[in-house]
This record gives C-alpha cells, structure tokens and sequence, in this order.
C-alpha cells in the first residue's frame, strides 16, 4: 500500500499520527518507516518533520532503518528469560549467522530483542512478523528457519 493510500485514511490531525506511522511500517517490505514517508505524514498532518523525527524516535518500536524481510522479535520480559529467552536468542544469531548489527548477512534477517509479547504462558516465545510463536525449544527453531529459508 503507498503512503498516499495509507495518508487518505486519516484526518489532519496530529492525534492520528502513531496509527498512521504503525500503518506506514506495517506495510513496508523492509519494517522501517523511510524519509520520505515521514516527510509526507509531516505534510499531512502540518507538524514540523522535526516532531516526527522526535515521536519516531522515543517510541522503541519504530525505526528509521532498514529491516529484514524477516524481523524476529524475541521476547525478554522477566518470564520469558526465566524460561530461556537468552538461549534461544542466542540459537537463532548462531543459526541464523547474526553479526552485531543483529542482520543477516544477506539482510533477509533482522533479531531484535522486545519487552514483552504478552505470552507468558507460551513462553519463551518470539513474533516473526506480527505471528507468535511460543513454547519455544531448539527443535522448534530448527523448524522456523528451515521453513524461513524455503519460502523465500
């Protein structure tokens, strides 16, 4: 969807702007919210680009920068860790081949590490893009990647 669809949705007002931003980054193929998309929201809505930029950046869960086409996103509230977060996180960099930036080499990975996904029950667990995987075990991550990889 472009940004012009996404803007057409909204009223010019400033109360609409993180729907709007969760919008613009849910439907981009690299999870980022670019440039020019934040230029144009400023448009929209008639805020300095500098208010965007100062939303964008307190609010952890938007970035600026470019994601992979998977973004793996492993829970470490205080549950999940008691149960293995660190362990599966650290299986995935390994399998995955996860350098510091936590991308893939060929970008089609990104790691990041959230707060909380409300799974306690299911834990550890860990989203790829936007579905939830819970109960997680090495096995399990085995699986994820191997099915990853083979879809392309």
């Amino acid at each position: 969807m472009d940004i012009a669809t996404i803007l057409k949705k909204y009223p010019k007002r400033r109360d609409s702007l993180i729907e709007i931003l969760h919008e613009i980054q849910n439907h981009d193929p690299q999870h980022h919210l670019p440039e020019d998309s934040l230029r144009k929201v400023a448009h929209h809505l008639n805020l300095p680009l500098a208010q965007i930029y100062g939303i964008v950046g307190y609010y952890t869960m938007f970035s600026t920068k470019p994601k992979g086409k998977y973004l793996i996103q492993v829970c470490k509230s205080p549950v999940c860790s008691m149960m293995g977060s660190q362990t599966i996180l650290d299986s995935l960099k390994s399998k995955l081949n996860i350098d510091s930036s936590n991308h893939s080499q060929k970008g089609q990975f990104t790691i990041e590490e959230v707060e909380c996904l409300g799974q306690c029950s299911d834990s550890p667990c860990m989203m790829i893009n936007h579905k939830i995987f819970g109960n997680l075990t090495s096995e399990k991550i085995d699986s994820l990647i191997a099915d990853l990889k083979s879809s392309k």
